[in-house]
């Protein structure tokens, strides 16, 4: 099964894909519900990738390149899980905006660690496309709905009930309408 892009799921949907893993970005702490992680925080089949000190938007909330070692083992150990999920023929679902991109703001606060990150997304990636799982794509017999604009598609139910584009940004609706 490969790594399926999504750009926002429910805790209904991880609690009804247990199989599947739900990936979000998540703090230091492992607490808080901002962004994702108010659906994926305390479900079994979620894992949190460290993007951030604390849950808050104040200025120490924030990681910078100085974090690297306190962070790095955070994420051996979060993409070791999502690796072996892949190898065993797993479903990961993962953010199609990435982590690390919203709240956390690591490309421009800690450019040093969102390159370290990519690194880290590059090698799940080649671990997805080693087991036949070529790159991101879809679950079969999956519901899903594919923009018109820019062609990616989405499985996640809300997506497809709004008919919904996160990587526009827009409504299909929206989009039809030449909006």
């Amino acid at each position: 099964m490969p790594i399926i892009e999504s750009y926002r799921y429910t805790r209904p949907d991880i609690q009804s894909h247990r199989d599947w893993l739900f990936v979000f970005g998540d703090n230091l702490q492992g607490r808080g519900y901002g962004g994702q992680a108010k659906e994926a925080r305390g479900e079994p089949n979620a894992v949190g990738i460290v993007t951030k000190r604390l849950p808050s938007m104040a200025e120490g909330a924030f990681l910078q390149d100085s974090d690297v070692l306190r962070v790095t083992p955070l994420w051996q150990q979060a993409f070791s899980k999502i690796n072996l999920h892949l190898m065993g023929g797993g479903v990961v679902i993962w953010p199609s905006e990435g982590v690390g991109t919203g709240r956390a703001q690591l490309p421009a606060r800690a450019p040093g660690l969102w390159q370290e990150l990519n690194l880290f997304i590059a090698a799940m990636k080649s671990v997805a496309e080693a087991n036949g799982q070529i790159g991101f794509g879809k679950a079969l017999g999956e519901p899903s709905i594919t923009c018109p604009r820019c062609g990616l598609t989405s499985y996640n139910g809300n997506d497809i009930r709004e008919r919904y584009c996160g990587n526009c940004h827009m409504w299909h609706d929206q989009m039809e309408g030449g909006q």
